[in-house]
């Protein structure tokens, strides 16, 4: 919170409540010219004042302290909270998605593993079937 920032909800809130200068300080009890400096930051506002501006002006605390209210601010956390819950579900979603293409990927590697470890005891059988026939017709000749 700046201090530019307070005086100007301060002078925007009393101005859309459509009071003077001089109405206000009247019901803070004090004249136009402190009042002056007070909404202009040339004098720091007590509490007492402030809740009684607050309380006149038909705003919270916060709201004139920082230009919005607290169901404004809780809205704002409640859509940050959705938003992050939303990028937290498509994070989620994009890895369990990329998950699943490399277990995919990893079942074909393991077929063609096991094809290829079917392939070998084939060729080794089939090896071993050529060398008994050459020994027979070698033993035969």
């Amino acid at each position: 919170m700046d201090e530019k920032s307070v005086k100007e909800n301060l002078r925007r809130a009393r101005e859309e409540c459509g009071l003077s200068q001089t109405a206000v300080a009247e019901h803070l009890g004090m004249n136009r010219s402190s009042f002056v400096k007070l909404e202009s930051g040339s004098t720091r506002i007590v509490n007492k004042h402030f809740l009684m501006l607050a309380k006149l002006y038909g705003r919270s605390p916060e709201e004139l302290m920082f230009g919005r209210n607290s169901e404004d601010s809780a809205g704002m956390l409640l859509q940050s909270e959705n938003s992050f819950k939303e990028q937290k579900k498509q994070i989620i979603n994009d890895y369990e998605s990329r998950l699943e293409e490399k277990n995919q990927r990893l079942e074909a590697l393991e077929r063609l593993l096991t094809a290829k470890e079917d392939s070998i005891r084939l060729l080794s059988e089939i090896k071993i079937r050529l060398e008994k026939e050459l020994d027979k017709l070698q033993k035969n000749q």
